[in-house]
């Protein structure tokens, strides 16, 4: 997913003429971060969960994005998803920037208690 962002990234900044210093600073994620953290089950034992949150450009205003539950979540997805989410809010007219957040699980395998 995050080499398709960038491959339209790329297509379009050259079709638009976008100033190259511009290009530059939009093609990078401002911050990535990675968090491993535990989990007490309901029998008992604890699962460690990996969690990724992505801040793309905040030039427009504060970050927007929304946190993704997902098995195949990693931080190449959070980044496409933080990128595609400063394009929309700039589309929109939006005073927002782009991020996007996720945790490594498949939710319907846990309980309400587990996932609270």
């Amino acid at each position: 997913m995050y080499d398709t962002v960038l491959n339209q990234f790329e297509k379009t900044a050259d079709l638009m003429g976008l100033n190259p210093n511009i290009k530059k600073i939009l093609g990078l994620t401002n911050n990535e971060i990675i968090v491993h953290f535990p989990v007490k089950m309901d029998n008992g034992e604890v699962e460690i969960f990996t969690g990724y949150r992505v801040q793309h450009n905040n030039a427009l205003g504060p970050y927007k994005g929304g946190l993704r539950y997902h098995p195949t979540v990693d931080v190449d997805a959070a980044k496409a998803l933080a990128m595609w989410m400063t394009w929309k809010t700039s589309l929109a007219g939006l005073p927002y920037g782009g991020a996007k957040g996720g945790i490594q699980i498949d939710p319907r395998n846990y309980s309400l208690g587990e996932l609270e």
